[in-house]
């Protein structure tokens, strides 16, 4: 299980979500005194010297706890390579769609913070996110290659 490189790449994304999942800011958006600090949990509506001043709870938090839940079986179900192309293809569309709400959620944001002048900064989390898109689809074609390799090698005998 180990050896194969797939398993490297789904372990590295599942690494990548966990720490997305333990509260790191994904965008900021600052509108003079006040920072909206946006994360799987909710929206942080913080002052200057960094005190709560609102919380809105918004879905991410199920979206990066599902993404996660789907990685670890792509992860463990090594043993079926047909199994686990079909959850690791569901897992990279699934992915795929909680950047594009994420991506919204940063461009379109600015409207939901009822302010005119704001800026956006994108966090640590936001980065991690979109670094593991990419180890996604590179562990769907591994699992691919491995079992066309495999397919060939069957026809063999």
């Amino acid at each position: 299980m180990i050896q194969r490189i797939q398993t490297v790449y789904l372990a590295i994304v599942l690494v990548f979500l966990t720490i997305i999942s333990l509260g790191v800011s994904i965008f900021n958006f600052h509108a003079g005194e006040i920072v909206f600090r946006v994360n799987v949990m909710g929206v942080q509506q913080m002052n200057e010297t960094g005190e709560n001043i609102n919380l809105l709870s918004l879905p991410f938090y199920v979206g990066a706890i599902l993404l996660m839940i789907v990685c670890f079986f792509a992860l463990i179900l090594f043993k079926n390579l047909k199994t686990q192309l079909a959850v690791a293809r569901f897992a990279a569309m699934f992915y795929f769609v909680v950047l594009v709400f994420v991506g919204f959620g940063a461009f379109l944001g600015k409207y939901f913070t009822d302010q005119d002048k704001v800026t956006l900064s994108l966090g640590f989390g936001f980065y991690l996110l979109v670094l593991g898109f990419p180890l996604m689809l590179l562990a769907v074609r591994s699992i691919n290659k491995d079992k066309k390799l495999i397919d060939s090698v069957n026809r063999l005998r």
